[in-house]
């Protein structure tokens, strides 16, 4: 028969000693089933008592300790891998302290705001789920800051060509990558491009962080007018001998290669050149005869510097 004076000399561990939330920060290893060291009298105990004896009897506490496999520090999309101490009978819970967890035993989790986060581990018995452990470590994770830069620009316009210049001020870099959102692009601290279409430009500015982090900054620029080869918008070709001709002037000081052509909304190409020394004298090269007094749309398609080919156009008036 079971004696109660007997289980006196057992250590046990009631639900009074050890509450569900209780957390035990001393690291116990070798943890396991715990098995009962009483023989239990199938004829003078039931199946009740029984289980009630085996859940009182002490469960050994389980630990909480882990290492890191990567670094704890580093620039926004850091990832972190760490690894618990496998053992049976345990469920884990990782806290990576930026509102996200995990339950598996070997998670890994990337950081991508800048800060610092406390990785912490608590690891319970699945055996007896009061008992509860707390990891004593203090791994931090870093994560740095982005450069805090600003564009700064400077718009001018020289001989209807707008231009900008471009520098940055705020934190010390190690090194920056322009995209001016023309097809330039630059590595200098300082740098300045045209831009001859009329729209809306990203640009875009990459900078490299004296601890390797990348971020980009941006700016919209806005050109109002397109470049229009300093093309003037009508003339008078009446053999007075003032304003009797027709070309874009900044063709006149490129040395480059281009075809010109006047269109006339009714008869369509009625001029054509690739000479600056053949302006349009306001004459159909069809007929020979004088336009009549219209706007006129000119087209010219060019080869500049770099070897890359433009188009330009626009209207023309002839005024009689």
């Amino acid at each position: 028969e079971s004696n109660p004076e007997k289980l006196n000399n057992i250590k046990l561990i009631s639900s009074e000693t050890i509450g569900k939330e209780e957390i035990v920060n001393e690291p116990i290893k070798n943890h396991q089933k715990p098995q009962s060291s009483l023989p239990i009298s199938s004829t003078t105990t039931s199946n009740e008592e029984e289980n009630k004896i085996k859940k009182e009897i002490e469960v050994a506490i389980p630990t909480a300790i882990y290492y890191t496999k990567s670094n704890l520090s580093g620039c926004k999309g850091l990832v972190v891998e760490l690894v618990a101490e496998k053992q049976e009978d345990v469920k884990y819970l990782w806290s990576f302290g930026d509102g996200e967890f995990s339950s598996e035993i070997n998670p890994t989790h990337q950081y991508d705001v800048s800060g610092t986060y406390k990785i912490e581990l608590i690891v319970q018995s699945t055996l007896d789920e009061r008992i509860l452990t707390k990891s004593n470590q203090e791994s931090n994770i870093l994560v740095y800051q982005d450069s805090n830069i600003e564009i700064v620009t400077n718009k001018s316009l020289d001989k209807g060509l707008t231009t900008v210049h471009y520098r940055y001020v705020g934190d010390e870099v190690a090194q920056v990558f322009w995209n001016l959102g023309n097809g330039v692009s630059s590595k200098n601290r300082e740098t300045a491009t045209t831009y001859k279409k009329r729209g809306n430009y990203k640009v875009l500015l990459e900078a490299t962080s004296l601890k390797g982090c990348k971020s980009v900054t941006e700016e919209n620029i806005f050109i109002e007018e397109d470049y229009n080869l300093l093309a003037p918008n009508a003339f008078t070709p009446d053999g007075d001998g003032l304003n009797d001709y027709f070309i874009p002037e900044a063709l006149k000081a490129m040395d480059c290669n281009f075809t010109m052509v006047i269109r006339s909304r009714a008869e369509g190409i009625v001029f054509e050149s690739k000479s600056i020394d053949r302006p349009w004298d306001g004459k159909s090269q069809k007929t020979n005869l004088d336009c009549p007094e219209d706007n006129y749309i000119w087209i010219v398609n060019l080869t500049n510097s770099k070897g890359e080919k433009e188009q330009y156009t626009g209207t023309i008036l002839i005024k009689r």
